[in-house]
């Protein structure tokens, strides 16, 4: 049903659309189509690809549905030629009749407009105001879809009406151009897409093509994963994966470095974003990107690598066949001249030699057969197996990494993970790296985690039913040819000394080795809006080197909003391992809880979880959603912790506590889970969530995470909008600010279609938040200083 002030102000809406338009040329007109008039509407179906298909008023009138968008983009030398190919869909029985409005950046021209089969070109052109103010009037006014709305400031191309026979798919597919700005050597690229993705059910891909006269250094998205080819040091390929391209919300935005001139130098770039809570305003957060140079003819730093299997009992079968074949794959691929060694545990320890060996065909033969004599029994010592390897001699000039694989937890010797842990910090002489693989779900998950990340290396936990030789492999593929190794970044001041005040909350907090094709992304939050000067120091290629970066804060943008979200979540990571880190001491030590540390953490957890909408097993309950909050095996919605604290299992659809219950609820979360699950698939579970936000570069708008049965959930009922969160609450969108005064009254009221609402959706944009009105539901939110209720619906 329109809303009653809809029409009246439906002028002031489009020409707030209509602002953003700019005057193009048109392509030949196809014979057949008809004149476009306001009247269209009533039976043509408006598609915007990038939000949904407006049907006809008129239901007398066919309708079609919007199946793929094939996105194609390549940038040669700051030039985006972007092709959209679109698949439209009539399931009806008569003719339908569609036309599409596609909303650009500032700055595209349209290039071509094809309708595939139809035998001529159709028209598509940049709008005059004009007339994009008096389409948009028809389509606010009779289709009310404000929600398009979030398209404001961006341009929009228009094209001409065309056919789509009945049971039959029309591809369309328009090419538009725009010409890219450098900043400091960074291109950023963007295609606007809906923040209300998941609701369109269509299909997207994604194909870039990178094309420069100097070398791309790296390629980054901070809204979705790539797959990365580089094809030479100045050609690069990349495509999204399907789940990342159709499950993350908004924009896709791309990032991409060029190379200095001088290839012994990083290249470095630098986003920030202001937030008026640091420091009054002068601080905010920061995402540095780094890109290493090409090896060019640099000799490789050589590696040792030594494999150390578990033999156990539990290994027989498939699992010792599979871990032979992994050990046997690492050693051949090592290059001529590098070393390594294979130490063997179940009970007692045994070593192939008594220090690495440098790989040969005579060394390749005596692993083999070392490797095929291997007979699984016994018990688990992980403690001894891990200390042999650490202390052996190092092999000179190279960099010493070990692969630690293990199906059990520790029975045999030192069990005690705190111990163990110890150990491995301290008796770890020459600085090896530990790479864990804990096989099946009956691994002390944390132990594995910390150990690795204690040593500048990551965990790998082999599932049931995957490939013991599969994951290994795929770790050791991404250690060839260190570049820098030991890394460290530090703030400089302005006389080049070490400044402990410029930036705080740097993470990660350890650099992990950086290997050919790596990037590198810090995040963290400066607290002084004066230049940023970073210092990144390592063994570059064997030789100690330092690098100085100088970055201009003053370029901080809110259109960097992505910044802080994602330095939330690598935080609550770390804030997560430090609680998980109080139940290593065992049965018999002091509980977590009895640790003045762990109140001061969880609070902390549930503040920037609530803040930025970033979710964990151990907040999940703030998202008022129960097939999560089952999934994830957590009763504390509709279970008994919420009756503890509020004395009654609330009513369908009521809201979740307030913030001190859900502080309590987060507690009793991390307690049972955190601290007490230490081995099983919850407890893999939890590393795997923990691994992924440690190193949380790509937006997670849905808040996917890994269940204890390995599955992916994710809540629609949280939103993560530009630099605001949302939270569901009795059919309205509640800000993150609002959740403890949801229940109060609004101090003032703003209608959809009344001039507050037009000033309301200016100010949005402005603020680089005018996605929030893609939403479509009533929002409560702080606008000008007050609870402001948006009102959608009548």
């Amino acid at each position: 049903m329109k809303h009653p002030h809809l029409a009246r102000h439906s002028r002031h809406i489009t020409r707030l659309l209509a602002s953003a338009a700019v005057f193009g040329a048109a392509l030949p007109a196809h014979a057949m189509q008809p004149e476009i008039t306001e009247d269209t509407f009533i039976s043509v179906n408006v598609i915007v690809p990038q939000r949904h298909v407006i049907t006809p008023r008129d239901n007398r009138f066919g309708s079609v549905e919007l199946k793929q968008v094939q996105a194609k983009v390549q940038i040669a030398n700051q030039i985006a030629t972007t092709t959209l190919r679109m698949a439209v869909y009539n399931p009806g029985g008569r003719m339908a009749e569609a036309q599409l409005l596609l909303p650009v950046p500032e700055g595209a021209t349209v290039k071509h407009f094809e309708l595939e089969g139809l035998g001529e070109e159709g028209i598509a052109k940049i709008l005059p105001r004009d007339e994009a103010r008096r389409m948009y009037e028809a389509i606010v006014a009779k289709a009310i879809d404000p929600g398009l709305l979030e398209f404001v400031g961006y341009n929009l191309i228009k094209s001409s009406v065309f056919p789509v026979q009945p049971g039959q798919q029309q591809f369309a597919t328009v090419v538009y151009e725009q010409v890219l700005a450098a900043e400091s050597g960074r291109i950023d690229y963007m295609l606007p897409r809906t923040e209300a993705l998941e609701a369109t059910g269509v299909a997207w891909t994604f194909d870039i093509d990178i094309i420069s006269n100097d070398p791309v250094s790296t390629v980054y998205s901070p809204t979705h994963d790539l797959d990365i080819k580089k094809i030479s040091s100045s050609h690069v390929r990349a495509n999204v994966p399907s789940r990342s391209a159709n499950q993350n919300n908004g924009a896709f935005r791309l990032s991409y470095l060029i190379a200095r001139n001088n290839s012994d130098q990083i290249t470095a770039s630098l986003m920030a974003y202001p937030d008026p809570q640091i420091n009054g305003g002068k601080g905010g957060y920061f995402l540095m990107i780094a890109g290493l140079p090409d090896e060019a003819d640099r000799p490789k730093v050589k590696r040792e690598v030594t494999l150390v299997i578990d033999r156990s009992g539990s290994m027989r079968g498939e699992k010792i066949e599979q871990a032979r074949e992994a050990a046997l794959q690492v050693i051949e691929a090592l290059d001529e001249g590098e070393a390594f060694n294979i130490i063997d545990y179940s009970t007692s320890v045994e070593m192939f030699a008594s220090k690495p060996v440098i790989k040969s065909s005579e060394t390749i033969a005596q692993a083999r057969e070392y490797l095929a004599s291997l007979t699984p029994n016994g018990g688990t010592n992980i403690h001894d197996a891990l200390i042999e390897a650490l202390r052996q001699p190092a092999t000179d000039a190279m960099l010493p990494m070990v692969l630690f694989l293990t199906d059990g937890l520790p029975t045999i010797g030192v069990r005690n993970e705190k111990e163990i842990v110890d150990a491995a910090k301290a008796g770890n002489p020459h600085n090896r790296r530990i790479f864990t693989f804990g096989v099946g779900v009956d691994v002390n998950a944390p132990l594995l985690r910390t150990i690795a990340d204690g040593a500048r290396a990551t965990s790998t936990f082999v599932l049931p039913n995957e490939d013991v030789e599969v994951k290994i492999g795929q770790v050791f593929t991404r250690l060839s040819g260190p570049v820098l190794a030991s890394p460290t970044l530090v703030a400089l001041g302005a006389d080049g000394t070490r400044n402990t005040r410029h930036v705080r909350d740097m993470i990660p907090g350890t650099i992990p080795d950086l290997f050919e094709g790596d990037q590198l992304i810090v995040l963290g939050q400066y607290t002084d809006d004066k230049d940023l000067k970073l210092q990144l120091s390592g063994e570059f290629y064997g030789v100690q080197r330092a690098f100085q970066m100088s970055f201009d804060l003053t370029k901080a943008s809110t259109e960097h909003a992505y910044v802080p979200r994602l330095w939330a979540s690598r935080k609550i990571a770390t804030l997560i391992s430090e609680i998980r880190a109080m139940g290593a001491g065992g049965y018999g030590s002091t509980p977590a809880t009895a640790d003045p540390r762990f109140n001061e953490l969880v609070d902390e957890i549930v503040r920037l979880s609530t803040r930025w909408g970033v979710l964990t097993e151990y907040t999940a309950f703030l998202a008022a959603d129960d097939e999560m909050s089952l999934a994830l095996g957590s009763e504390v919605w509709r279970g008994p912790h919420t009756r503890a604290f509020n004395g009654a299992p609330p009513a369908e659809g009521a809201s979740p506590p307030s913030s001190a219950p859900a502080r309590e609820i987060a507690r009793s979360e991390l307690d049972a889970k955190a601290v007490a699950k230490r081995d099983g698939s919850e407890a893999i579970s939890q590393e795997m969530n923990i691994g992924y936000m440690e190193r949380q570069a790509v937006l997670n708008t849905n808040n996917d995470m890994i269940t204890r049965d390995m599955r992916r959930v994710s809540t629609a009922n949280v939103r993560q909008i530009a630099d605001r969160s949302l939270y569901m609450r009795n059919a309205r969108w509640i800000d993150a600010d609002l959740l403890d005064k949801e229940a109060e009254d609004p101090e003032q009221i703003i209608d959809l279609g009344s001039d507050e609402f037009f000033t309301f959706a200016v100010d949005l944009a402005k603020q680089n938040r005018q996605g929030l009105l893609a939403l479509n539901n009533d929002l409560y939110l702080i606008y000008q200083g007050k609870r402001t209720l948006v009102r959608f619906q009548e």
